[in-house]
């Protein structure tokens, strides 16, 4: 049962307390992930039949936490963080969410957090079932279907942090964090069923992004790998 205080009470505090990695590749080298790569004429995407050598045994994370998976929750994700962009990344940062559910979904009832910034998603946002809207970080722009701009947050640490993902009311619905562990709110996503406490994503090279792969079961760390960019449509 998710408790809408105990995600309210932390931001209100401040408190900070204390994914993922590329899957089995067919070839060695993802030119977007791997700057070496760039000559490359036949790049492969990871092998999605893994496993993702980074947590190669995914049960393992239901023996340290009560993973939260109850069909019919939340289906609103975060499927993709672009921390790193090519270049600068101010303004260039982009974080996917994705409605994984049957219906629409009024993105408007939701709030993403990145350590002590918040971002209210405007009312009105409604996510087709299946579909994505893409939240473009520090950027100005006017919002569409497709597209939420949010020009009040700041640049993301992409070394290091974490991303929330919960209701107007408090309730953590999603949650990854990279670099390392302990970062903002990895203590209540472990206690909600959404994060085994201790471990972080590895942060994507430059140009790649923090992917969700639906295709392996549950939603742990061992479910999010270096990919290349594919916001707006689906990473499988």
């Amino acid at each position: 049962m998710v408790k809408p205080l105990l995600v309210v009470a932390l931001i209100t505090a401040g408190v900070l307390v204390g994914a993922c990695g590329d899957f089995a590749k067919r070839e060695e080298c993802l030119p977007t992930s791997d700057p070496s790569c760039v000559n490359d004429p036949d790049p492969t995407l990871p092998d999605l039949t893994g496993p993702n050598p980074n947590f190669p045994n995914p049960a393992a994370f239901r023996s340290t936490v009560a993973l939260d998976e109850t069909p019919g929750k939340t289906k609103l994700l975060l499927s993709e963080l672009l921390l790193d962009p090519v270049g600068a990344n101010a303004g260039m940062q982009k974080l996917e969410l994705w409605n994984s559910g049957s219906s629409d979904m009024d993105a408007g009832n939701f709030v993403l957090h990145f350590g002590d910034q918040s971002f209210e998603l405007p009312k009105g946002a409604v996510i087709p079932a299946g579909g994505f809207l893409v939240i473009h970080i520090g950027m100005a722009g006017s919002d569409d279907a497709l597209n939420v701009y949010a020009p009040m947050l700041g640049e993301l640490t992409a070394s290091k942090g974490d991303a929330l993902l919960a209701t107007r009311d408090g309730q953590l619905t999603d949650y990854v964090q990279w670099g390392e562990p302990g970062q903002s709110f990895e203590s209540a996503a472990q206690a909600e069923g959404q994060w085994p406490e201790g471990y972080a994503c590895p942060t994507p090279v430059e140009g790649a992004s923090l992917c969700f792969i639906s295709n392996f079961p549950g939603n742990t760390p061992a479910n999010f790998t270096a990919r290349w960019p594919s916001l707006g449509q689906g990473n499988d």
